[in-house]
């Protein structure tokens, strides 16, 4: 881990724009440095079962669905499991690309989660020119640990 601090690491997040984010490195470190920190992973079911999901202590990463497959419903559940969490926990969001997870920090923060940071990419990052994903950017194309296909 280099000289960063889980502070330094908030601040970073808060320079970002609207919207608190890091990019997966910069999340890990934080998750690394702040056990009491949670990964919310904001994918559907059928994403984890078919790409797969971060490694990370079972006290940190933590599963809601932000929609639904099939068919892309809202989850209407979403932040009445959030709300278990209290609400000065650390909470950093993960998607497929970078953009449910946004929603998803938008709606933690106007719901009074003191700290709510999007992973920038997400899981698997941007498609590249071939249409293939994990090679641009995101948890998966820079190497952080992960299981799954």
């Amino acid at each position: 881990m280099n000289t960063k601090t889980k502070f330094d690491l908030i601040d970073k997040a808060a320079e970002y724009g609207v919207v608190p984010a890091l990019t997966p490195q910069d999340a890990y470190e934080l998750l690394n440095s702040m056990p009491n920190a949670m990964l919310i992973d904001v994918r559907t079911k059928a994403e984890l079962d078919w790409v797969g999901k971060p490694v990370l202590n079972n006290n940190q990463y933590m599963h809601i669905e932000w929609l639904f497959y099939p068919g892309s419903a809202q989850n209407p559940d979403f932040l009445k499991i959030l709300n278990t969490i209290p609400k000065n926990t650390p909470l950093v969001f993960l998607c497929r690309s970078g953009i449910r997870s946004k929603m998803a920090v938008r709606e933690a923060l106007d719901n009074g989660f003191e700290v709510a940071i999007d992973i920038l990419g997400g899981f698997e990052g941007q498609r590249n020119n071939k249409g293939h994903r994990k090679n641009i950017d995101g948890w998966c194309h820079f190497g952080l640990p992960w299981s799954g296909a």
